[in-house]
Formats: structure tokens, C-alpha cells, sequence
């Protein structure tokens, strides 16, 4: 078999004498860490930051992805900041207080609900599992008053879902609640919750017991029913 003749060449980066095959005649570099100081070497500024206008140097196929190139993440994040916010945000909806769910998923809003809810019970029926914070003036008419303590009443997530329904039950269900908070509760609270429940608990538990008594009265004669029958 007939031998390949090799060349001898000089690296580019260190001036070291590299012998190359054939297949590899167009290798500038003798190394990886050769070819990384001549890439930097190579990278002479082609393009201007968006935001500082330093001179950059920017691959070609970056500069076609774009038309703003930027020198780092923090002039990317400035020009974001100034230049696609308010108006021109993708997110712009005319100037509305849209930052409602931002704020109900902050932490800080989260731990202020779990102290709220913790040891409370379901104004309504009485539910210590799943409950949530129902605010009596609404989050978005006054958002203000989100973390207003007597604002908010606790309730399970059935009876929310009722309450905030538009069939004829989420209509006495809000009813019955504006009742409570009108006469019994004008600042809900839990310490108040626990006693507005009980007392509910105990009237719907005297109805049922006066509702199931059985009727001690003397049976009608059967000529008394005779009577009645000729009357009628």
C-alpha cells in the first residue's frame, strides 16, 4: 500500500511544528486550547450593544437571528426594562390593574392566608378541611383592602364555588352570608367565626330535634272521623 505523504506546518497560536495527513493539510491550530486563542484572536468587533453601544464582536448567524445584539444579559435586561414595558408590553391591556394574580401567588400573601386560615372553620358550614379566604368587597373593585383582615371571611371550597355561582342557590348562599356578616359578624374575624358557627350549629340542631318529635296527641275516635266524613 502506498504511503500518504505528511507535511510539516507551523501552528498558528504557538509557532509549534505540526505534522498533518493529508485530510488535515488546512489545520491552523496544533491544539483545542490553540484554536481558542486564535478564535479570540480573530474576533475583531462587528457589531454595537444595543443598550451601551460597546464595540462587540457577534457570530454572524446571531446577527441574523436579530436585529438588537447585546455585549451581556444585564444591557439585555436594561433595554427589556426601558423599552417593553408599560404600553409596548406584550402583556398591555390598556392601562387595567393587572398585577391581581402576581400578587395572590407572592409568598407574602401566601403566609398572611395560611395564618388567616389556620384553626378556622367554613363560616357557612362549619368545613375544617380545604378552606379559602372569600374577600367580602371585591379583589379587583378594591384591591387595596387584599390583605385587610376584615375583609375576608373563611370558607370551604364548595361553599365558594356556590357563593360565586349565578344559579338561584349562589344567590341565597350570598344572602344567608350577607345576613351573618350584617347582623351577627361586621368584622369577621376567627375567634367570631367559631362562635357564629356554633350558634348555627345549635339552631339547625334544635329544628331537626323539634322537627323529628313524635306526636303525643290522642288519635281522632273512629265516630269523630265518622262525623267529619258526613259533614264534608
Amino acid at each position: 500500500m502506498k504511503k500518504v505523504a505528511k507535511i510539516t506546518k507551523q501552528c498558528e497560536a504557538c509557532n509549534k511544528e505540526m505534522i498533518l495527513a493529508p485530510y488535515v493539510y488546512n489545520r491552523k491550530c496544533c491544539s483545542v486550547s490553540c484554536r481558542g486563542i486564535m478564535q479570540r484572536k480573530e474576533k475583531t468587533p462587528n457589531a454595537q450593544c444595543s443598550y451601551c453601544g460597546k464595540d462587540i464582536f457577534m457570530w454572524p448567524y446571531r446577527k441574523r437571528m436579530s436585529e438588537r445584539v447585546y455585549c451581556n444579559l444585564d444591557c439585555k435586561g436594561k433595554w427589556a426594562s426601558e423599552n417593553l414595558s408599560g404600553e409596548n408590553g406584550v402583556n398591555w391591556k390598556g392601562g387595567s390593574w393587572n398585577n391581581r394574580t402576581q400578587f395572590l401567588a407572592h409568598t407574602s400573601y401566601r403566609t398572611w392566608r395560611k395564618k388567616i386560615l389556620n384553626g378556622a372553620i367554613c363560616l357557612l358550614c362549619g368545613e375544617k378541611d380545604k378552606l379559602e379566604l372569600h374577600h367580602i368587597e371585591s379583589k379587583v373593585l378594591v384591591p387595596e383592602r387584599i390583605k385587610d383582615e376584615s375583609n375576608v371571611v373563611p370558607l370551604c371550597s364548595s361553599c365558594h364555588d356556590i357563593l360565586h355561582s349565578k344559579n338561584s342557590k349562589g344567590g341565597e348562599l350570598r344572602e344567608h352570608l350577607n345576613t351573618l356578616l350584617v347582623h351577627d359578624n361586621p368584622q369577621p374575624s376567627r375567634s367570631n367565626v367559631m362562635v357564629f358557627v356554633g350558634r348555627k350549629v345549635q339552631r339547625l340542631t334544635v329544628e331537626d330535634s323539634q322537627s323529628n318529635k313524635t306526636d303525643t296527641s290522642a288519635a281522632p275516635e273512629r265516630d269523630e272521623i265518622v262525623r267529619s266524613c258526613a259533614k264534608a
